[in-house]
C-alpha cells in the first residue's frame, strides 16, 4: 500500500535531522521565507541600473577629464578654466562637421595670436610662465570641480586648506596695495 498524504496546516515545534528515519519512504520539504516585496529579477534589474549610473558618471568624469587636457592643448593661450575650455570642446565637438572645423580653426587662430601677441610684448607665450592669478585662479577652478562646490567656495576652502594657495593669495593681495 503506497498512497501519498500531504500533511497541511500544521504546527511545527521541532525538526531533527536524523541518518535513518523512522519511515525510510517519508520526504519533507520544507521552506520558510518572508514575503519578498520584489521578485530576485526586480531586484538584479535595479543593481544593474544603480551600476549603468554609476559608470554613466564616471565615463562622463573621464570624458570632462579628457577634453580639459585637449582644450589645455589646444589653446593653452587662451584665456578660460580648463573646465570652461572643456565645455566650448565639448559643444564644438557635438556641432555638424563643417562648423566644428570652421569653430576649431578659429580658436586655433586665436591661440596663436594671442601666443604671438605675447611674445611680441616681450613676455613669454609658454603656459608654465602664467601670472600668480591666474595660477590662483587655475587651482580654486580645478577644486571646484573636483570637490562639486562653487568658485568662491572652492577659493576659501583652497586658500584654507593649501599653503601655495594661501600663499599666492597673499602675494596677490599685496601686489594691488
Amino acid at each position: 500500500m503506497n498512497e501519498n498524504y500531504e500533511l497541511t496546516e500544521l504546527e511545527i515545534d521541532e525538526i531533527s535531522l536524523v541518518d535513518r528515519g523512522a519511515n525510510p519512504g517519508a520526504k519533507m520539504t520544507l521552506l520558510k521565507r518572508d514575503v519578498p516585496t520584489e521578485t530576485q529579477d526586480e531586484v538584479i534589474t535595479k543593481q544593474l541600473h544603480e551600476l549603468q549610473a554609476e559608470q554613466a558618471v564616471i565615463i562622463e568624469k573621464f570624458d570632462l577629464q579628457n577634453l580639459m587636457l585637449q582644450a589645455e592643448e589646444l589653446w593653452p593661450h587662451l584665456v578660460g578654466t580648463p573646465m570652461t575650455k572643456a565645455t566650448i570642446l565639448k559643444h564644438i565637438n557635438s556641432a555638424e562637421e563643417q562648423a566644428r572645423v570652421t569653430v576649431h580653426q578659429f580658436f586655433k587662430a586665436a591661440n596663436a595670436a594671442l601666443a604671438q601677441r605675447l611674445v611680441s610684448q616681450g613676455t613669454s607665450a609658454s603656459p608654465q610662465d602664467e601670472s600668480e592669478e591666474f595660477l590662483l585662479q587655475r587651482m580654486v577652478s580645478d577644486y571646484a570641480l573636483e570637490k562639486n562646490v562653487t568658485l568662491p567656495v572652492a577659493k576659501k576652502r583652497l586658500i584654507e586648506e593649501n599653503k601655495k594657495a594661501a600663499s599666492l593669495f597673499k602675494r596677490i593681495l599685496s601686489q594691488e596695495k
